[in-house]
């Protein structure tokens, strides 16, 4: 759910970016008020709307594709880690220790059933608030 509520507020900021643009080339053609204070406006009022985005969903500044399951062999590509291991609280423990991030995002990619536990892939970002 919380990635749905980050893309679309991304979606939001780089659409308020965007519109900030649009007003800061064209702001003369559109309406003039006061010179330049309308294109500045529109650009500042854009590029804050990204900086607050980015601020509270957070910066990836790294990550991990891990394959929990019995056998390494078919998690092949991926970092293989053993039965009912939690990806979340792996990804704490690496992200702190490598990245000193102190937020996780764990994406779920694939789950499939086989062996002892059956196979699941993850993406972990390691996330700077």
């Amino acid at each position: 759910m919380w990635e749905a509520v980050g893309a679309v507020s991304n979606w939001f900021g780089l659409t308020a970016f965007v519109i900030g643009c649009i007003v800061f080339l064209y702001g003369d053609r559109l309406r003039r008020i006061e010179g330049r204070t309308f294109r500045v406006a529109g650009l500042v009022s854009g590029s804050l709307a990204i900086v607050i985005v980015g601020l509270w969903w957070g910066v990836r500044v790294g990550g991990y594709n891990v394959c929990i399951g019995e056998k390494d062999e078919a998690c092949s590509g991926h970092k293989h880690l053993s039965c009912y291991t939690n990806p979340e609280a792996w990804g704490q423990v690496m992200c702190r220790n490598e990245y000193y991030a102190s937020r996780v995002r764990v994406i779920e990619i694939s789950n499939r059933s086989g062996n002892k536990c059956g196979y699941g892939i993850y993406d972990i970002s390691c996330v700077l608030p």
